[in-house]
């Protein structure tokens, strides 16, 4: 049906990824509790064994989005998940269209890929 649901992500069985990529908006939150715990798509695919996952916390822009990402994938050649999604970040910064936080900060890292 084209969404990917929680329970398709905890069923899947994808391994242990370096690196999840979740470019989608408000992919870090979620409002299903289980025993009193987050869950949301970025969380989930940290419990099934991704070592980090790159999510968004609020509606983002498509355009400045695509931008970030690609500027993300070129620093990431370096293997620095951390700094590749920082450099992208300023990037956008940089720009005078997409300098507002809104376009470049809903993005966070989560987990550890070091």
């Amino acid at each position: 049906d084209g969404r990917l649901t929680i329970d398709e992500i905890w069923g899947s069985r994808l391994g242990a990824y370096r690196l999840v990529t979740l470019s989608a908006c408000e992919s870090a939150l979620g409002d299903t509790d289980v025993s009193n715990w987050p869950i949301n798509p970025a969380l989930s695919f940290l419990d099934i064994g991704a070592q980090a996952v790159v999510a968004s916390l609020w509606k983002v822009d498509d355009a400045a989005t695509s931008t970030l990402m690609q500027a993300f994938y070129t620093r990431l050649a370096d293997g620095d998940t951390a700094a590749a999604l920082r450099d992208a970040q300023t990037a956008l910064l940089a720009n005078e269209a997409t300098r507002h936080p809104y376009y470049w900060a809903p993005f966070v890292l989560l987990g550890d890929d070091q």
